[in-house]
């Protein structure tokens, strides 16, 4: 008797794929040097529909100029589920002034502190993801260490992530810069193209809305309230919905 547990895999849309791209900034790149497979961990933005990374001259990152044709995972495991999304493309090393000065107004960083870079930018032939449910037992060692001290400018993070939710059709985009599903707090930037809204949902737990740039509207039944740049707004513990009436970025905290 086949006594096998069948786990459900979802096959994620392109665009899901893409907005995991954008919401996240820590991946792994594979290529192949000198015919021997290599896989490097490193720190990325995603913008455009194009992935964007900075190494050191001279390292086996720069050998792209080789061989361009690269694949790179990303993914993520939660309290109930785990995702995975991996992309195929073209790499090639940024030589144009123009091209490198507009990748160095990117929320990018590196892994390793350096102060000389090589911009290297992935453009994808084909873009595939799955999710798939978590074993209970896997969440059994407990929360994972916090990481160590990092810095993020939320201005330039904010602008890389409007650029990537006009490239959408759901005309949003984000990015977890603290915490994360696993902690007790959470903070992620959202950005969302103007006249979109994050449809109404129950409050996540006692949570801020801190926001960053544009107009947005926070309705609650039959009350709302308006934020601008600079306007801290206490989520209400009822069902909500947050509607952009510009393009906008806020911060949502959440602790539980």
């Amino acid at each position: 008797m086949d006594t096998e547990i069948a786990t459900p895999i979802e096959l994620l849309s392109e665009d899901e794929c893409w907005e995991s791209l954008y919401a996240s900034n820590l991946g792994r790149l594979a290529l192949s040097v000198a015919n021997e497979p290599s896989i490097y961990p490193l720190s990325f933005v995603a913008t455009g529909q194009r992935l964007l990374f900075r190494t050191s001259p001279g390292t086996k990152l720069a050998e792209l100029t080789v061989n361009s044709n690269v694949a790179f995972e990303i993914d993520g495991v939660g309290p109930d589920d785990a995702w995975s999304v991996v992309v195929k493309g073209t790499a090639r090393v940024l030589d144009k002034q123009s091209d490198i000065d507009a990748a160095a107004e990117l929320a990018l960083s590196s892994i390793i502190p350096t102060d000389r870079y090589v911009y290297v930018e992935v453009t994808p032939h084909d873009v595939t993801g799955r999710r798939f449910e978590v074993d209970p037992r896997a969440n059994a060692a407990g929360p994972r260490e916090r990481p160590p001290i990092s810095k993020s400018s939320l201005g330039a993070l904010g602008r890389t992530l409007l650029e990537a939710a006009k490239s959408v059709s759901s005309g949003r985009a984000s990015r977890t810069v603290c915490g994360g599903h696993e902690h007790s707090l959470r903070q992620t930037v959202i950005a969302l193209v103007g006249g979109e809204e994050l449809r109404e949902h129950e409050s996540p737990g006692e949570t801020t809305l801190h926001v960053l740039a544009g107009r947005v509207e926070l309705r609650a039944g039959d009350v709302s309230w308006d934020g601008v740049p600079g306007d801290l707004l206490t989520i209400p513990d009822a069902r909500h919905t947050l509607t952009a009436k510009r393009d906008s970025v806020v911060l949502l905290t959440v602790a539980k």
